[in-house]
Formats: C-alpha cells, sequence, structure tokens
C-alpha cells in the first residue's frame, strides 16, 4: 500500500470511527479523479446558515424572523478567523461568501 493509500485509510478510520472493516466508505469517498469528502448539510455551519436563509425567503411572514435569527446566531466572526493568515482561508471569506455573511440576513431580520 502507497503511502497515500495508508494516510487515507488512517483518515477513514478517524472520520468513520464506528464503520465495520472492509465496508464503502460514506464520508471520504473514491471518485474520479481522486477522492470527495460527502458531508451531510447540517455538518457545516456556512451551508446551515444558507440553508436558514433561503428557508426565510419563502418562509411565512411569521417564521422569518426565527429562522435568520437561527441563522445569525451559527455566524461567529470572519470566515475562518483562526486561519486569517493563510491565503486559501481569505480566498475562501471573500471569494465564495463575502465578508460577512449575516448582512445576507440581517435586512429581513430588522423588519
Amino acid at each position: 500500500m502507497c503511502p497515500l493509500h495508508t494516510y487515507i485509510s488512517n483518515l477513514r478510520r478517524s472520520l468513520e470511527p464506528g464503520r465495520p472493516p472492509r465496508t464503502p466508505a460514506t464520508l471520504l469517498v473514491t471518485a474520479p479523479p481522486g477522492y470527495a469528502l460527502r458531508l451531510p448539510r447540517d455538518a457545516v455551519d456556512a451551508w446551515r446558515f444558507e440553508g436558514a436563509v433561503g428557508r426565510a425567503r419563502h418562509a411565512p411572514a411569521e417564521d422569518v424572523r426565527a429562522l435568520l435569527t437561527e441563522a445569525l446566531g451559527w455566524w461567529q466572526g470572519p470566515a475562518f478567523a483562526e486561519h486569517a493568515d493563510e491565503s486559501w482561508a481569505a480566498s475562501e471569506d471573500t471569494v465564495q461568501r463575502g465578508t460577512p455573511p449575516p448582512r445576507v440576513a440581517a435586512p429581513r431580520s430588522a423588519s
């Protein structure tokens, strides 16, 4: 087994400690051209935020405030603040989501 496969195998065991040996992985899967991390929508706070804002756009007026308040509660400062000195973190924050993302939700929550 090459070092990369050993690393992936160990990482899979860490990500899915209860997965029986020799059963297919469900989180870190083999997918062309290599590997893919398949997480449920609720596993990533930014995805939960986007989902709540999206639901609020189509929700009855009486539910909008609760959805946006919940979404804004998940946001804790700039994205990847603990990695601010890393170039990849800056591109994630400014290119994909903007800084700060809660401004998307704030105007509607004030009404």
